[in-house]
């Protein structure tokens, strides 16, 4: 097993650095000064840690960061991710993005995030009784509570993950601990069946206002809505929680043309249409091989090399890639002849081809608005563990509902209003910076208030 060397833990300089580059931009427009904004983004000393676990007499690195106002009562929530390539810094990048989403998505919580770097060797190689230690450990060591510290699924962790953090916080907090893993199953607390198909039907609901937004000047896209025309065809990179959740609740006049997973693709022959099912079946069954394609009617089979072609193929009107950071290219934008892009991964397109957009006024629909819907739901399901009395399914889920919706209102209505003020094209990217910051830095001023 290959052990995890120790690195130095990121500075508070390149904290500030990487805050005034990712924000520094919207501050700027808000009149927001460097030190204020900082403050608002700053990570906060009750949650930046680096810690070095051991199972079995072989050692991993732990992260865990936590941005936003400081206050012993705020409560951060973010997820928990295990891989290989897990830095401090990366888990503060994502505990900021993570921070955007709950300032857009008016949770009321503050950023967080949480890593373990582990390989993949040794991950396949750990005994279930041996993952459960070392998430415990994670927990114990950050001082995980299920007050204000909230784990949520994530890239390379389980659920069962999850039942281990809230099984080790048991000693100390008693039955509320399953509120400290969202993600956990129904014995700690958690509702994978309501939260795990949130982010794709978040991404649908998103990219489905959008559509009937743009179809008051677009007769294409209206006829596509009203059923006058054939429907909209779309194109889906990774069929993991989000993107096969996104297949499955997209609406009817949006029809699958093709998908990409980790061992190939398929598209559609001419203008053929997939069923979506099957799509979804053959990529749970055969993760899309080139064997298992054969019994798809009218479809086509790509090698995972040919990830341009296939951003080029069936003539798609919307892309979504939903799996892989930084993956679409200057390239892919300038060959993209669609109507939009919805990024339902973290940050799947590169600054070059969010440029490229831009000169083009084609549209992104930007990932924290897109794949906000896991974190919401998180937030239910948190509110059900703390307050059982009056949490009920439906409310839940009604709740989860009007909050997605006044995300997609949020930044349509924000990008109107920039675009009318200064009439020229205006990108999803610049209004969701804009809003996150507003709120975050009325955030911080309002605790400063309270605390004179």
């Amino acid at each position: 097993m290959v052990t995890a060397a120790p690195e130095r833990p990121i500075t508070q300089t390149a904290y500030e650095e990487i805050v005034i580059q990712s924000h520094g931009g919207a501050a700027n427009q808000l009149d927001v000064s460097n030190d204020e904004l900082v403050a608002a983004f700053a990570p906060s000393r009750l949650g930046d840690t680096h810690a070095i676990l051991e199972v079995n007499g072989v050692e991993y690195e732990s992260f865990r960061h936590q941005v936003g106002v400081v206050n012993p009562a705020d409560r951060s929530r973010g997820g928990g991710e295990s891989s290989p390539n897990v830095t401090s810094l990366k888990i503060f990048d994502k505990s900021l993005g993570m921070h955007g989403k709950h300032m857009l998505g008016e949770t009321g919580n503050v950023g967080g995030k949480s890593g373990i770097l582990i390989s993949d060797e040794e991950s396949a190689a750990m005994s279930r009784r041996d993952r459960d230690q070392l998430f415990a450990q994670h927990a114990d060591a950050h001082h995980i509570n299920p007050y204000t510290n909230v784990l949520a699924t994530d890239i390379g962790s389980y659920g069962p993950d999850m039942d281990a953090v809230a099984e080790s916080r048991r000693r100390q907090y008693g039955q509320l601990a399953g509120a400290a893993a969202s993600g956990a199953s129904r014995r700690y607390g958690g509702e994978p069946e309501l939260h795990a198909p949130h982010t794709g039907k978040g991404a649908s609901i998103v990219l489905d206002r959008y559509l009937r937004e743009r179809a008051k000047t677009d007769p294409n896209v209206a006829a596509a809505i009203r059923g006058e025309r054939a429907p909209l065809r779309v194109l889906v990179q990774g069929l993991g929680k989000a993107g096969a959740h996104f297949v499955e609740t997209m609406p009817d006049y949006m029809q699958l043309a093709g998908a990409l997973e980790r061992h190939g693709a398929i598209v559609a022959e001419g203008d053929q249409l997939l069923d979506r099912q099957e799509v979804l079946d053959l990529a749970h069954d055969t993760q899309l091989s080139e064997a298992g394609v054969d019994g798809v009617d009218g479809a086509l089979w790509l090698p995972p090399t040919a990830r341009s072609q296939f951003w080029a193929s069936a003539n798609a009107d919307i892309i979504v890639p939903a799996f892989d950071h930084h993956q679409y290219t200057a390239e892919d934008a300038r060959n993209f002849g669609g109507l939009v892009i919805a990024s339902l991964a973290n940050h799947p397109l590169d600054e070059a081809a969010q440029d490229v957009l831009r000169e083009r006024h084609i549209d992104e629909l930007v990932d924290i608005a897109t794949n906000i819907g896991g974190t919401i739901s998180s937030q239910g399901i948190w509110n059900k563990i703390m307050h059982p009395a009056g949490w009920t399914p439906r409310r839940f889920e009604a709740d989860w509902q009007r909050s997605m919706h006044r995300v997609a209102d949020t930044i349509l209505e924000g990008r109107q209003q920039l675009a009318r003020e200064r009439g020229e094209f205006v990108s999803f990217q610049e209004v969701a910076e804009l809003v996150v910051v507003r709120r975050a830095v009325q955030r911080l001023r309002q605790s400063q208030q309270l605390a004179a």
